[in-house]
């Protein structure tokens, strides 16, 4: 059983670290994990009344789920938009800086994706 489970993580090593699709597929599983850890936001007040006037929150939603999700994946995958949440409550600024910060580890593993890529095609 032990040698196995052994076989199966070097498969799956082998695959993530050599092959493009396994590569691709950590980089969405990561872009999804980020952006969930985002939408909790929703829970810490990201569309309360406190921050009905800062930028960086759209008025325009109507602050469900699936927007919190939006508002996640917009700090992710993007750095400048840190610069609307001026005015923010504290744990939302918070949210902000970790989203953007991790934002950056996802842009660094997507930069690496496509190196990798062009390497392979090389050989």
């Amino acid at each position: 059983m032990l040698k196995t489970l052994r076989k199966l993580r070097e498969r799956v090593r082998y695959f993530i670290a050599r092959e493009f699709a396994g590569q691709l597929l950590l980089f969405t599983s990561l872009v999804v994990f980020v952006t969930a850890i985002g939408t909790t936001a929703i829970f810490s007040g990201l569309f309360a009344e406190e921050n009905a006037n800062v930028e960086g929150i759209p008025r325009d939603l109507d602050g469900g789920l699936f927007y919190a999700a939006w508002w996640s994946l917009n700090y992710v995958m993007r750095w400048p938009a840190f610069e609307g949440m001026y005015g923010a409550s504290g744990i939302i600024l918070i949210y902000s800086i970790a989203m953007s910060i991790m934002g950056l580890g996802v842009f660094g593993v997507l930069v690496s994706v496509i190196n990798n890529a062009m390497r392979m095609k090389k050989v």
